[in-house]
């Protein structure tokens, strides 16, 4: 914002002039990189250069150096109102607040503000995320008024000048302390920005005069790609504050976690907050940050629902803390991943919930509620709300396969596992956990038997000759209430095996008889005898053969 006013003269505008063209020339200018306003001001604000001007330095430096001396009174105000709703308006060429870019105001003037209070002008457009710069020219100026139009820290933020011979001597001061300025932090929304690693970012909350009061503030770094450690200050000569910063002002959140929280105690000075990013991830680190007042009594809220259809279902009411001042609070619900299930009554804080749920899909849903009052744009707090489904028992267990088959020998060794059924069920928790069980048995019942959890085992002694197959019908029952089951079938086939004879009253591998050496051909008979561990079928019937002379 440049003096054009009477008192300036033609000789010390073309000096400022050339003091604005020498201060631009220090910084990269285009759309993605800096860009420059010209507010000329005097009785009236005229030829003003609007931030999407221009994106070649060389172009913007000969029109800043053509600007036109008007005269005429100082009107400081005009300059500043036009500035806050027009010039730094995104309608108007101005970067959106959430893009974390610094904004910066230079008044350059060499006397006082006629007409209306510009203070009040001031005020609101620092509240609405602009660092404003005062450099006061000559003897002329009112310094009590420039300290009051400049940004904390007002050491770091007013310049006072001899003469306008005298400004060139600034200008790399004012150029340095413009770079580090820190970006506005729009209490509320989200500012999101890319750091490559171990690079930071600055901030500044906005509108800090309206936290004064608050019992404390949250500020809220999430990570969207890589990872970023949070950093926050309070102390205005830690305005940029880092991993190395050691005092009580400074509070320091480098979790792994991808949300990360600094509160603000109570007691601490929260109308300057001061907040750096720092990558910490990978070469691209994508991370927001935001802050809110204290204005719900829980950073969270937690709720719950039977699966269900639902219209209109009130979930309960969220009402903010009172303040003082008369604040005229309205409620919403911000746009997130699951908000449109989620309407507010902008008066009451009445929460509801319409949609069809249902647990087995998806059981978590999350949104954030924000309040504010319209008046006071920079005032507002935000809780977020997680609704947890819990699942109802509405489905039934469904085996693997309608019927189960296997075939084993009659040899199976007793308690030995023959097949494992399986079932599952869509539903959750004990809902979800099956037993199992057979609904019918064979005769005899006692052969087989089934374990809780599916595991079919041998209990008794198998013969395929006389019961060469079983049929069960195999239960599965949940353990919801009221409970819900489902059947399949099992057949288990027992296959018989052609076991080995033995002989009785012999040996392992012989049969030994002793006869007198006279024995006569003929006389003697001698009977042997064996046993087959088959029951039945060809598998027992024995044939003997054998035998060499004399017998």
């Amino acid at each position: 914002m440049l003096d054009t006013s009477g008192s300036v003269g033609k000789k010390n505008h073309k000096i400022a002039l050339q003091f604005i063209a020498d201060v631009v020339s220090y910084f990269n200018i285009g759309s993605n990189a800096t860009q420059v306003a010209l507010i000329p001001f005097a009785t009236y604000v005229h030829s003003y250069i609007l931030f999407n001007g221009f994106t070649d330095k060389g172009a913007l430096i000969e029109d800043i150096l053509a600007t036109h001396y008007s005269g005429g009174w100082t009107r400081t105000w005009k300059a500043l109102y036009v500035s806050d709703k027009y010039v730094y308006k995104t309608e108007y060429g101005a970067r959106p607040l959430s893009s974390g870019i610094p904004r910066v105001a230079i008044i350059l003037t060499d006397g006082k503000s006629n007409g209306y209070d510009a203070v009040p002008y001031a005020d609101d457009l620092k509240a609405s995320g602009v660092t404003i710069f005062s450099v006061g020219i000559g003897k002329g100026i009112d310094e009590d008024e420039l300290n009051e139009f400049a940004s904390e820290p007002i050491d770091d933020h007013v310049i006072f000048i001899d003469s306008y011979t005298d400004i060139e001597d600034f200008v790399n001061r004012l150029s340095a302390y413009t770079c580090t300025e820190p970006g506005p932090v729009d209490p509320g929304n989200n500012t999101e920005v890319e750091l490559p690693e171990d690079d930071f970012r600055y901030f500044q909350a906005m509108c800090t005069a309206y936290l004064e009061n608050s019992t404390s503030i949250t500020i809220e770094e999430t990570d969207v790609n890589g990872s970023c450690s949070l950093y926050v200050s309070t102390d205005p000569d830690n305005n940029n504050p880092g991993p190395l910063t050691n005092n009580i002002t400074t509070f320091i959140n480098a979790s792994n976690t991808v949300i990360k929280h600094i509160t603000l105690p109570s007691g601490i000075n929260t109308t300057l907050v001061y907040i750096s990013l720092r990558g910490t991830g990978n070469s691209t680190n994508i991370c927001t940050v935001t802050i809110y007042d204290a204005l719900f009594n829980s950073t969270t809220f937690s709720l719950s629902l039977p699966e269900d259809d639902y219209d209109n279902r009130v979930l309960g009411t969220l009402q903010a803390v009172n303040r003082s001042g008369g604040f005229d609070y309205e409620y919403s619900v911000i746009e997130e991943s699951d908000y449109t299930f989620f309407s507010i009554d902008p008066e009451t804080g009445l929460l509801t919930v319409t949609g069809s749920f249902d647990a087995e899909g998806k059981s978590t849903y999350t949104t954030s509620v924000l309040v504010q009052d319209p008046r006071v744009a920079c005032l507002r707090g935000r809780t977020r709300v997680t609704l947890t489904i819990t699942d109802i028992n509405d489905n039934a267990p469904v085996f693997t396969q309608p019927v189960y088959s296997i075939s084993i020998p009659e040899t199976t060794s007793l308690n030995s596992p023959v097949i494992t059924i399986s079932a599952s069920d869509l539903d959750s928790g004990l809902n979800a956990q099956l037993v199992f069980s057979f609904g019918t048995s064979p005769t005899p019942d006692t052969d087989f038997s089934i374990s809780a959890d599916g595991v079919v085992t041998v209990t008794g002694s198998l013969d395929g000759f006389f019961t060469a197959q079983y049929a069960y019908t195999v239960v599965a029952t949940d353990s919801g209430q009221p409970a819900m089951s489902a059947t399949a079938e099992l057949t288990i086939i027992v296959t018989t095996v052609n076991q080995q004879p033995e002989f009785t009253g012999c040996s392992t591998s012989s049969c030994d008889l002793y006869l007198p050496e006279n024995t006569a051909v003929g006389e003697l008979e001698y009977f042997l005898f064996a046993t087959d561990p088959d029951t039945g079928g060809l598998d027992a019937t024995l044939s003997w053969s054998g035998g060499s002379s004399p017998f």
